[in-house]
């Protein structure tokens, strides 16, 4: 945080995003029942960004294991389902309006395909857990290439 950027709460749209993602972790996809938290897909440490786009609910453990990790390929496409499906991406727009919180999802996976696609092959990726895996290049590209509804 170079530039001395302070985090904002995410508490006001923790709700909403809990409902939109039916009380499922967005990593494993498992209900959570205990402690959650909203994540920065893109994390904080890479990117500062706040949007909607960019936010995600996930358990308490599974963000904290991913920290300011990038996200593996399975994630990646998940999320670019999320922002391109016409109902997933429709209702996080009027969340957004609603709650008057940003929805940049055009800024969001612009700066996903800049530091995504700079990544040297090799690139550990946090897949879940403790495990990383090696980026796939190719995957990476193919879920960066879709259009924005």
């Amino acid at each position: 945080y170079l530039f001395g950027e302070n985090r904002i709460s995410l508490a006001p749209v923790a709700p909403d995003l809990r409902e939109l993602a039916e009380g499922r972790c967005f990593y494993c996809g498992k209900a959570v029942k205990a402690k959650a938290q909203i994540d920065h897909l893109i994390p904080f440490a890479r990117h500062i960004d706040n949007s909607l786009s960019n936010l995600v609910y996930a358990h308490d453990g599974c963000n904290g294991k991913k920290s300011s990790r990038l996200a593996a390929e399975p994630h990646l496409e998940h999320w670019m389902t999320r922002i391109t499906d016409t109902t997933s991406a429709g209702a996080l727009k009027q969340l957004a309006t609603e709650l008057s919180w940003d929805y940049e999802p055009d800024r969001t996976l612009g700066s996903a395909r800049a530091i995504y696609l700079g990544l040297p092959d090799g690139y550990a990726l946090w897949q879940h857990a403790d495990e990383l895996t090696p980026i796939e290049a190719d995957r990476v590209r193919a879920a960066l290439k879709v259009s924005l509804v």
